[in-house]
């Protein structure tokens, strides 16, 4: 398949952020489905609202907290619903997040570039 214009990759990249906005965080690789969620000790997956897409790209900062039990937590998901749904994408968090006691996770930062 030949590659996207910049336009069309923007307007990709647009379409995909006002349909995945729920975000989650896994254990391990959530691979293509999703696999390795976290079992949540309370609340769940949580949304965000992204900015536009600017230079190809889209960077939403601010803070999601996620209620977890005792594990480590490697990678975050991106979904179309609070549960369930359609798993679009996983990528490792920027360390990883060991809890040896049930806490809250928090993410800030979420890059996500047209390609």
């Amino acid at each position: 398949m030949p590659s996207l214009g910049l336009t069309a990759q923007d307007n990709a990249l647009t379409d995909f952020i006002g349909r995945y906005t729920w975000i989650s965080v896994h254990t391990g690789d959530p691979g293509a489905t999703g696999a390795n969620e976290a079992a949540y000790t309370s609340g769940g997956r949580q949304q965000v609202s992204w900015p536009a897409v600017v230079s190809h790209q889209v960077a939403w900062v601010g803070q999601l907290t996620f209620l977890v039990p005792i594990g480590t937590y490697l990678y975050y998901g991106i979904w179309d619903s609070a549960s369930g749904g359609v798993f679009a994408n996983g990528q490792l968090l920027d360390a990883s997040r060991p809890f040896l006691a049930a806490g809250a996770l928090q993410l800030n930062l979420i890059i996500l570039a047209a390609q």
